[in-house]
């Protein structure tokens, strides 16, 4: 039953990712002008593209689960703050970046994103011990 739920919880997790990768690809040049647009060289796009396809992959299909799910939780934990230190001075007063600001400065006001405390519970869990909470490192 451990391992059946552990699956469910690689393909719940992974999906998130490889639908980020895929999507990027769909509006590559959007989201190219976009990172430019904050900053963020849009050559690294591709290297992005692959750590999310790639990434999402290796965790659903179980392999190196744990330095994958690290790697993923590193990215999504650093994406929003690069992103973040280019928005204040550039684009604060168009209107269009409003809500994604917001979302962004809640984002960076809890610290972590869902994805990389998903990606630290997924490390939690397949090291050989189980946590209660990613933050709370204590084994059970």
């Amino acid at each position: 039953m451990e391992k059946v739920s552990q699956f469910v919880a690689r393909v719940f997790l992974g999906h998130i990712f490889l639908l980020a990768g895929l999507s990027k690809i769909g509006a590559y040049e959007g989201t190219q002008g976009y990172m430019d647009a904050m900053g963020v060289p849009g050559m690294l796009l591709p290297l992005v593209i692959l750590l999310e396809i790639g990434g999402g992959l290796a965790i659903i299909a179980g392999w190196k689960t744990k330095w994958t799910a690290i790697a993923l939780a590193a990215f999504s934990a650093t994406t929003p703050v690069s992103f973040a230190e280019n928005t204040r001075s550039s684009v604060r007063s168009t209107s269009i970046f409003s809500g994604p600001l917001n979302t962004l400065r809640k984002l960076l006001r809890n610290k972590t994103t869902t994805s990389s405390r998903s990606a630290a519970t997924l490390v939690a869990a397949t090291s050989g011990r189980m946590y209660i909470c990613p933050t709370e490192l204590k084994s059970a």
